[in-house]
């Protein structure tokens, strides 16, 4: 399986992660396109950008544009699109900042939807033990 990086509006940093395929979550797009990452595709309704700089990535970038009224979140549907893809494991950058609305919304996907997603963030990340027995080292 190959990993995907998706990248909403509030990553800053973005980890590079080998053979990953990288998604642009609504406007979380521009920071890969200024980071200089190959964007595979963006998502989301896009209504956290200008008209000018969503006709900038239309043209750079395959976009899968969806309404502003839906009952999924911009990151739900990056999720499932990559999950559809045979993505594994799943960082979302950005996912653990400044919103507190969001941070529960995403922590909420990865304990009932999504146990390979990672929540990554510059100086934390959140992901979940599958069953088994685990060594955790003090770094």
């Amino acid at each position: 399986m190959r990993p995907a990086v998706l990248v909403t509006p509030l990553a800053k940093t973005i980890p590079v992660v080998e053979n990953a395929i990288y998604v642009g979550v609504d406007a979380g797009v521009l920071t890969l396109l200024e980071q200089e990452f190959p964007v595979e595709f963006a998502v989301g309704d896009f209504d956290s950008m200008s008209q000018e700089a969503y006709e900038k990535i239309e043209s750079l970038v395959k976009i899968e544009k969806h309404p502003i009224m839906k009952d999924e979140s911009d990151a739900q549907l990056a999720l499932r699109l990559v999950k559809e893809r045979g993505c594994s494991p799943i960082y979302l950058c950005g996912a653990l900042s400044k919103r507190i609305d969001h941070t529960i919304a995403n922590l909420r996907l990865l304990m009932y939807h999504y146990p390979d997603l990672i929540l990554w963030d510059e100086k934390q990340n959140v992901s979940l033990f599958q069953r088994g027995k685990h060594v955790l080292k003090n770094t």
